[in-house]
């Protein structure tokens, strides 16, 4: 009975606990695309707030495609029909699909390390930092939408390069700052000893967030963050700050 229970459970959530690890994906992505719901479209010549949300309807629509049906199989003519806008008013704004990509991985970006590279400095021990940072960080690239963005950029590598560079250069490489930063403020504070710290924010980085996001996207772990990922990763720092105490002063 509980197992019938929680079969009408995931058939009423789109999920059906019997299809393959493909399958399931699937309809993750497709139920997340669905998701994404679009406002109606209105006439006239807009004002300039009107004109930032029709931009916010461009990308919602985009990337509701992107996730639904690759970015290849996603054409701007699917995405301005998706907007319900003409085709003109997303080429005013995007010259190319790979433009509109961009910037759908730079509002997902903002939207999730803008506030924190504004934000006061972390209190407390530098290994209490660092647990602060590094947990928040992979609370979010722990999520289904970020996963599927990922598996996009894979699978079009070796066509369409340019969206392997968005990606790093964007929330690869703006998180490995953050750490960065960290990483300075302990050096200045004498609370660790580091040559090179971009180096080494590097390496941390993909000692405390690389495995759970690498077995979230082959399906081999589910995307979301738990308390076993949480001790992984400060596991990881423990390791990492291990080999940066300052040596010993002598007398």
């Amino acid at each position: 009975m509980e197992n019938c229970r929680g079969r009408a459970d995931s058939a009423r959530n789109g999920r059906d606990p019997g299809a393959a690890p493909e399958q399931r994906y699937a309809v993750t992505t497709n139920a997340l695309a669905k998701s994404l719901s679009l406002p109606a479209r209105r006439s006239g010549r807009p004002s300039r707030k009107a004109a930032g949300d029709l931009t916010h309807r461009v990308l919602d629509a985009a990337t509701a495609l992107f996730l639904r049906s690759g970015f290849d199989a996603t054409s701007m003519e699917a995405i301005a029909a998706a907007a319900g806008v003409a085709k003109r008013t997303v080429y005013s704004r995007f010259a190319t699909k790979a433009q509109v990509f961009d910037a759908v991985i730079h509002r997902v970006v903002e939207r999730n390390l803008g506030p924190l590279e504004g934000a006061p400095a972390l209190e407390g021990l530098l290994e209490e930092r660092l647990s602060q940072l590094v947990c928040h960080l992979l609370e979010w690239i722990l999520t289904p939408e970020i996963i599927a963005l990922d598996r996009i950029t894979t699978s079009e590598v070796e066509r369409f390069p340019e969206l392997a560079r968005t990606v790093f250069e964007g929330p690869v490489a703006r998180s490995v700052r953050l750490v960065e930063d960290v990483l300075k403020d302990a050096v200045g504070r004498g609370e660790a000893e580091i040559e090179d710290i971009a180096f080494a924010a590097q390496q941390l980085m993909q000692a405390a967030t690389g495995p759970a996001f690498y077995l979230a996207v082959h399906g081999l772990e589910a995307a979301d963050f738990t308390e076993a990922k949480r001790e992984r990763a400060e596991r990881s720092i423990r390791l990492f700050l291990r080999g940066c105490r300052p040596a010993p002063r002598t007398p």
